[in-house]
C-alpha cells in the first residue's frame, strides 16, 4: 500500500520547468505562442527533461529551442552556462525564471550564431533587432512571434487597435507567408 501511495504521489507532482526573461529594466522580450487557437503572450521557457543537468540548463535548452527552433547541442548549452550568469532569479511553485539583461541575450545570440544554423533565421540575428524582425517562423514553430513591450504587468489590449490591427492584416496576409 506505501509503495502504491508513493507512486502516486510521484505521479501527481509537478514537473520543475525554467525560462529566461530577457529585460532592460524598462522592456521585456516576449513570445507569442498559438494555444488551442489562442495567441497568447508568454516568457520563453518549459518544462525540464529528464537529460537536463540542472535547472539553469532546461531554461538556456527551452529558450533556444523557442528563438532558433533548433535541438540545442550539449556543448551549446554548456558553453552558454559557463559564459552567462543570470543577475538574479525567481522562484515560483515549479517553476524558475533567471533574469538577464539585453546584453546577456546579445552576448548568448553571438554564441548561437557560432555554433548553429536555424530554420527560421536566413542569418542568425546578432541583434534583438534581427531577432524579432528577421524571424520567418514555421507552422510547426512553438513561437510564432517576438516582441518587445513595456514591463508593465496590468497592460490591456484597445479593441480598436485590434480591430485595426485584424483590417491591416487582411489586406497584407496576401502578399506574405509568415505564420502569426
Amino acid at each position: 500500500m506505501f509503495e502504491f501511495l508513493k507512486r502516486l504521489f510521484q505521479q501527481t507532482k509537478p514537473q520543475p520547468a525554467a525560462g529566461l526573461f530577457f529585460s532592460d529594466e524598462r522592456h521585456v522580450l516576449s513570445a507569442y505562442q498559438k494555444k488551442a487557437g489562442t495567441l497568447i503572450v508568454s516568457g520563453l521557457g518549459g518544462k525540464q527533461e529528464p537529460s537536463d543537468a540542472t535547472i539553469y540548463y532546461t531554461a538556456i535548452r527551452e529558450t533556444l529551442e523557442e528563438l532558433y527552433d533548433i535541438q540545442p547541442s550539449n556543448g551549446l548549452i554548456n558553453r552558454i552556462i559557463h559564459a552567462i550568469h543570470p543577475t538574479m532569479t525567481i522562484q515560483a511553485e515549479n517553476y524558475t525564471t533567471f533574469y538577464m539583461s539585453f546584453e546577456q541575450l546579445n552576448r548568448i545570440m553571438q554564441i548561437v550564431a557560432e555554433e548553429s544554423t536555424s530554420p527560421i533565421y536566413r542569418q542568425m540575428p546578432h541583434t534583438i533587432h534581427d531577432l524579432i524582425s528577421n524571424r520567418r517562423p514555421l507552422p510547426s514553430s512553438e513561437v510564432s512571434a517576438l516582441a518587445l513591450q513595456p514591463m508593465e504587468s496590468d497592460a490591456v489590449q484597445d479593441k480598436e487597435f485590434m480591430h485595426d490591427i485584424e483590417s491591416f492584416k487582411k489586406l497584407i496576409a496576401p502578399r506574405i507567408s509568415i505564420p502569426i
